[in-house]
């Protein structure tokens, strides 16, 4: 490999000092020979000229010169150059030892001395294009390490052993409020609150002489942050301990939190006020459980003669079912299906059951009981509500009985053994929509043989639908009524309505009520 190709590397421009022309057009040839790009200059005033005009990589630089030397010419392009390194060779014919000294105090980084070996020129031309490599290279990684930092979106902060910021990120600047030059060289602590920020430089130095655990300090916690207008803010800080140059320095990642805290804390806030009000609605519920619960579970409903079942689609049934017996052994049974489901149905038939219970105790026509209940619902029922009810009252001789029914599935009369021996359909209106004439009051009068049996259910048994979407419908459930005895129908309507549901919810209010004769 020749002299030319080993010293390619990132030299590519010399700037060649030298007051004698001769001697600069053998460099020059030498070089342009080698494929540099070479700058003349004939002194020193004009090597500063030229260094400013066209940015060598490597100046040959002689020293005794007309005017400026090339101690002085070095001096000033040193202070030129600042932290950019730029290899000064000094060529030149003085060789006591004092030269040389004065040489590299002046900026200089070598000695060729005259006349000099073309190819130990060459050599150390590249010697110095690896070591501009390394230094490009260097400054490369640290101006993508810079750009990552400027972009990242957390704050970053570097500060000494003794708390003065060496350099910080564009989000730590913005997220405090200062400008880089007011913050590099700056204590650490006006980032931060009292107490923090008269603590802190305390905390350093008990840090660095070993009096505290340095587990206790290089972690990640939540602390308070002060920004340039005196706004305290919470963020998490991370801190962890670095070395740069041999010297001990720590790196503090930033993030202001303050705003998911806040938000947070709202959370929490609406968790406390919604378990508050599950709490008051739970109580709610309790009590208008126990007021349903108080108005359906009376005297008449322990009847040895009646059997009911309800199964609500939620904490609430929209059904009701209702029983009394007078002292001369008249029954009436009620059962009677509101709009909807849940509490606001359940709270609409309150008022029925009220009435109900008051004008069946004393032995009240079924038809005035109708009357007054469809009075008082048409009163305070807002508009789309009502009650589909069926009304049994069954003689106290058990012979005969007087049946009402409207906005509700047949009314069934079963024999003993299972024939149907009447149907009863709905020829009236649900309570609580319209005005009844007197003839929508009057019940229809059946003659009840022994062991007969009335059965009252409400839409929700027949319009079940199983997992496949079949409807359980009239058919399914007559036919499994008639198929059993009285006493065992009411087990198998339980059971029949269980097979149908299966593992889906409840879709409405399941209610039955059995009615002996």
């Amino acid at each position: 490999m020749s002299a030319a190709s080993e010293t390619r590397h990132c030299v590519r421009r010399i700037l060649v000092v030298d007051d004698q022309r001769t001697n600069r057009l053998i460099v020059n040839t030498l070089l342009t020979k080698c494929g540099f790009d070479v700058v003349e200059a004939s002194n020193g005033e004009e090597a500063i000229e030229q260094y400013l005009r066209e940015t060598p990589d490597i100046i040959l630089m002689d020293v005794t010169m007309p005017g400026m030397d090339g101690y002085e010419a070095t001096r000033r392009i040193r202070a030129l150059a600042g932290e950019h390194w730029l290899p000064i060779i000094f060529i030149s014919a003085l060789s006591e030892t004092q030269d040389l000294t004065t040489g590299l105090e002046a900026g200089g980084d070598d000695f060729l001395l005259k006349p000099f070996n073309h190819t130990v020129l060459l050599a150390k031309l590249n010697a110095f294009g690896r070591t501009l490599d390394m230094q490009h290279s260097v400054a490369e990684a640290r101006r993508q390490a810079e750009a990552i930092a400027e972009n990242i979106y957390e704050g970053i902060v570097v500060i000494d052993e003794t708390g003065l910021i060496q350099s910080c990120n564009s989000r730590a600047r913005s997220l405090f409020g200062y400008t880089g030059d007011e913050m590099l060289g700056s204590n650490v602590n006006m980032l931060m609150p009292e107490p923090y920020h008269s603590a802190h430089d305390g905390y350093l130095a008990n840090f660095a002489s070993g009096g505290q655990s340095r587990m206790a300090v290089l972690c990640e916690r939540e602390v308070l942050g002060k920004r340039k207008n005196g706004e305290v803010f919470l963020m998490r800080l991370g801190v962890s301990q670095i070395e740069v140059q041999g010297k001990l320095n720590f790196l503090g990642v930033v993030r202001d939190i303050s705003a998911r805290k806040a938000a947070e804390q709202k959370i929490l806030e609406q968790t406390v006020d919604l378990q508050r009000y599950q709490e008051e609605q739970e109580i709610e519920r309790s009590l208008a459980g126990e007021l349903m619960l108080r108005q359906i579970d009376r005297k008449g409903t322990q009847c040895p003669r009646v059997h009911r079942w309800m199964l609500p689609a939620g904490h609430f049934s929209g059904d009701a079912i209702a029983c009394e017996q007078t002292p001369d052994g008249r029954l009436y049974a009620l059962l009677a299906d509101a709009t909807g489901h849940g509490l606001a149905a359940a709270v609409t038939v309150l008022p029925m059951l009220t009435l109900f219970y008051r004008l069946a105790g004393q032995g009240a026509p079924l038809a005035e009981i109708v009357r007054e209940i469809n009075i008082e619902l048409r009163t305070i029922l807002p508009v789309g509500r009502f009650i589909g009810a069926a009304l049994v009252c069954v003689e106290a001789n058990a012979q005969s009985a007087e049946v009402w029914v409207g906005g509700m599935p047949d009314v069934l009369l079963l024999s003993d053994a299972g024939e149907i021996l009447a149907r009863i359909p709905s020829w009236n209106f649900a309570l609580g929509t319209i005005d009844f004439s007197a003839a929508d009051l009057q019940p229809q009068k059946l003659t009840t043989p022994p062991n007969s049996q009335f059965v009252l259910y409400s839409d929700g048994v027949v319009d079940m639908t199983d997992a496949a979407g079949e409807f359980l419908g009239e058919a399914r459930l007559e036919a499994a009524l008639c198929a059993h005895p009285p006493a065992q129908r009411l087990a198998v309507v339980q059971a029949l309505v269980a097979e149908c549901q299966g593992e889906q919810a409840a879709q409405d209010d399941v209610s039955l009520l059995l009615v002996d004769c």
